[in-house]
């Protein structure tokens, strides 16, 4: 059977909301994680740059594995359910 236009589209817009919903939940991260690590180290003088980065890596790397973990479970929601009941006696 041959696809119509907007079952195309429908299938594009799905993969790129896919994809598109994890960078912007990094983005937000960055951002709160920026201004955070700002106002701790904002009283220092002189600032330390090094450790400022190191903070931000550090809890970006944090928030990115949540975010992948998060992820991965949203898309296998629908097995997640399935599994308890089968092995919830084990």
């Amino acid at each position: 059977m041959k696809e119509t236009l907007m079952e195309k589209l429908r299938g594009k817009l799905n993969a790129a909301v896919r994809w598109l919903l994890p960078v912007l939940c990094l983005g937000g991260a960055y951002c709160v994680e920026e201004s955070l690590a700002r106002q701790a180290y904002a009283s220092i003088e002189p600032f330390p740059e090094s450790e400022y980065w190191l903070r931000i890596g550090d809890h970006l790397l944090r928030d990115a594995v949540c975010v992948l973990v998060a992820w991965a479970l949203f898309l296998r929601r629908r097995r997640i359910p399935d599994r308890l009941r089968r092995y919830f006696p084990v």
